[in-house]
């Protein structure tokens, strides 16, 4: 019975320090992180608000390929000469 106590209690401290862990770091974070649910719920409220939409360039589907997917082609020729 005592090395399970001992366990207990070697798990009971091992939780105890990533509780205090955990909320060290949302008290050190909590300004970044309201801030990023703000501007979250500001884009589902107003989704052409600015800095919610995309800028150009980036993520869409792009310009449309040729006709029946795409096709490689390659070309190789060879020249030889004699010399007398």
């Amino acid at each position: 019975m005592g090395e399970r106590g001992a366990t207990a209690v070697s798990y009971a401290l091992m939780v105890a320090i990533a509780v205090l862990l955990l909320s060290i770091a949302l008290i050190v974070l909590q300004g970044g992180i309201g801030a990023a649910l703000r501007g979250g719920g500001n884009c589902v409220e107003l989704p052409t608000s600015a800095g919610c939409m995309p800028s150009d360039g980036g993520g869409g589907p792009g310009p449309p390929g040729p006709p029946g997917g795409s096709t490689t082609s390659s070309s190789s020729s060879t020249t030889s000469t004699s010399l007398p």
